[in-house]
């Protein structure tokens, strides 16, 4: 196991390239970031602090990133609100805390991140992707994979091939989904005003939302627009 420790008094600006494997970050009140890596080739990874940048880059061959026995396990911690910045090939990504945002791109691995307070922007080929709490500007995109958000404040893009879309407590904004043959589900807090333009081709539409007539100025709304050809559209009272 190679590991390393900086300074960092403020929130950083996280950069990580994993191939296999994982990658594991926890977002905590700390003025260090640790940097823990496990693997075969642990000790050929690239870890660097430039500012308030911390980079952490797995070793390649000349196919790309390294498969078979060289998958890494990486355990970052970071301070609260930095920003996360992930690229992988199939290795998963959890990151627990709070971030200020990032972006997150895999080709086949799970992606879960606990909370975003800024933009956040994630793709993966065929893996699962959940966001607990989405603060501000949120574009999900999968290939096979279902999407699952728990809690959205500012507008959201998602979108799939045949996974569900899910966002459990929608508070305001504009929700876009877009789906083959997943369904898509949101659920809508009482009083809330909702704009919807949904259809769906072979599924079925459902809503249970009470209606509360047109938004006062400045007051939580959301415009939802979604489309799937044979799965379900499901909108829930929370």
């Amino acid at each position: 196991m190679s590991t390393y420790q900086f300074e960092t008094l403020e929130p950083v600006d996280l950069y990580v390239e994993n191939g296999s494997g994982s990658v594991t970050v926890t977002a905590d009140d700390t003025a260090e970031t640790t940097v823990e890596i496990t693997g075969r080739h642990a000790d050929e990874t690239v870890v660097r602090q430039d500012g308030r940048q911390i980079s952490v880059i797995a070793p390649k061959l000349r196919s790309g990133f390294l498969g078979g026995d060289s998958k890494l396990d990486m355990t970052i911690k970071v301070p609260t609100d930095s920003t996360l910045a992930v690229k992988t090939g199939s290795a998963n990504v959890t990151a627990t805390g709070s971030y200020r945002g990032g972006q997150v791109k895999s080709g086949s691995g799970d992606v879960r991140v606990q909370y975003a307070g800024g933009a956040i922007a994630v793709s993966t080929g065929s893996g699962d992707v959940e966001i607990g709490t989405s603060g501000a500007s949120t574009v999900v995109k999968t290939g096979s994979g279902d999407l699952n958000i728990g809690e959205s404040h500012d507008d959201v893009q998602m979108s799939t091939g045949s996974g569900d879309l899910v966002i459990r407590t929608a508070h305001r904004g504009k929700l876009t989904a877009k789906g083959a043959s997943g369904d898509v589900q949101i659920g809508v807090p009482a009083g809330v005003p909702v704009w919807t333009d949904v259809s769906t081709v072979s599924g079925e539409i459902r809503s249970g939302l009470e209606g509360a007539g047109e938004p006062e100025e400045g007051a939580d709304h959301l415009e939802v627009r979604a489309k799937t050809v044979s799965g379900d559209i499901v909108l829930t009272q929370v």
